[in-house]
């Protein structure tokens, strides 16, 4: 299940979906694209996953894993006819996915990137109270707002949960839909109680926002879109990779950079090309 690697060794956490497009179902989650990324750089990685079942999941064959069973997954449906997606949650597990989940060893580890898709599936805080040296949020959940009916819409400012899980050890990662509505200075605030917000930005690349420092604009790398989904998460992934692999910021976002082009030609969390080694990425 899992190969010799060099590098950090990091935790990645979050929850296996089930997303339907039209008539077409497969698998998701940050969870899965993170850990394609990471597969694609070489990075010895543990996933911390839940859903259904651990079957015929391919994005983490290569990965040590501990897999979580719930009697329900998170299933998502993807509306795609407008101009903007919209989503909607069919159904979701009994529970969150905890700290409490992680086996002993992983407890020690350079790095936790957490991905939570909606508010309340991971118990967030409970991994930001670990002591561990480096926290990735991957932040799309604790901003989003689930109606009655499932219907996701966005907040227009940042959630109590998301300032909450913020120190000097968290870099914070959204996309610009989700901060579009927040006022002006909200993502510069926000940058000023943790260690970075990168504000992801498609085709435009990216905006690294750091505490008294002019925003780092990132360039996206070029790319044949098939498919935008994931290109976050991976982004996200492979920038945390990077800086835990002593990149600077620069260097960090030009290599994720790399990734997301790499994942938005393809369909789904699936194997991307080795783009590069752990001992290649700060150079």
């Amino acid at each position: 299940m899992s190969e010799a690697r060099s590098g950090p060794q990091i935790v990645v956490v979050g929850a296996v979906t089930e997303d339907r497009f039209d008539d077409a179902t497969r698998p998701g989650g940050a969870v899965l694209y993170a850990s394609r990324a990471l597969e694609a750089l070489g990075i010895h990685t543990r996933v911390l996953a839940s859903g259904p079942s651990d079957s015929g999941l391919g994005a983490l064959d290569l990965h040590e894993r501990t897999f979580v069973a719930r009697a329900a997954s998170l299933r998502f449906a993807h509306d795609m006819s407008g101009e903007e997606r919209r989503l909607l949650v069919l159904s979701k597990p009994d529970r969150p996915l905890s700290a409490s989940d992680l086996p002993d060893p992983w407890r020690d580890t350079d790095a936790l990137i957490l991905g939570p898709l909606l508010p309340d599936d991971l118990d967030v805080a409970s991994f930001t109270a670990m002591s561990v040296p480096r926290i990735a949020l991957l932040a799309q959940g604790l901003q989003r707002r689930v109606a009655s009916d499932g219907t996701v819409s966005l907040l227009d400012e940042p959630s109590p949960a998301l300032l909450a899980a913020c120190d000097s050890r968290t870099s914070v990662f959204l996309s610009r839909e989700e901060v579009v509505q927040w006022l002006a200075e909200a993502v510069e605030d926000l940058a000023a109680t943790c260690a970075r917000v990168v504000v992801t930005r498609g085709a435009e690349g990216a905006d690294v926002y750091r505490a008294g420092e002019e925003p780092l604009h990132i360039a996206a790398a070029p790319a044949t879109p098939v498919d935008t989904t994931g290109a976050g998460d991976a982004f996200a992934a492979s920038f945390t990779a990077a800086l835990a692999c002593g990149a600077s910021d620069e260097q960090a976002g030009a290599l994720a950079a790399r990734v997301a082009a790499a994942t938005v030609e393809r369909a789904g969390p699936v194997t991307l090309p080795r783009i590069a080694t752990p001992e290649e990425v700060a150079r």
